[in-house]
């Protein structure tokens, strides 16, 4: 039995590659398209880069707040880890 479905992308995105021709077979999980990534890399690098400016700023109380919390969790892990440089 052959089903056709329609499908809609979870993210948005130029495709820049199609790996299956229309109305060919395929299995669950078989990969349709690949979606530049090069816009998703580009807000990360700019998260990354605020979120280092607001560390080495250290001016908002809630980045300071924040920022101890995640030492504190991260210095917890370390200690309870059985092998630290695995953590």
């Amino acid at each position: 039995m052959v089903r056709t479905i329609r499908l809609q992308a979870y993210s948005r995105g130029r495709v820049v590659e199609v790996y299956v021709p229309s109305y060919t077979p395929m299995k669950k999980g078989d990969p349709i398209v690949q979606i530049d990534p090069e816009p998703f890399e580009i807000i990360v690098r700019q998260k990354q880069a605020a979120l280092a400016a607001a560390i080495i700023g250290n001016t908002s109380p809630g980045i300071r707040q924040a920022l101890e919390q995640f030492r504190a969790e991260r210095r917890d892990t370390v200690l309870a880890s059985p092998d630290p440089s695995r953590a």
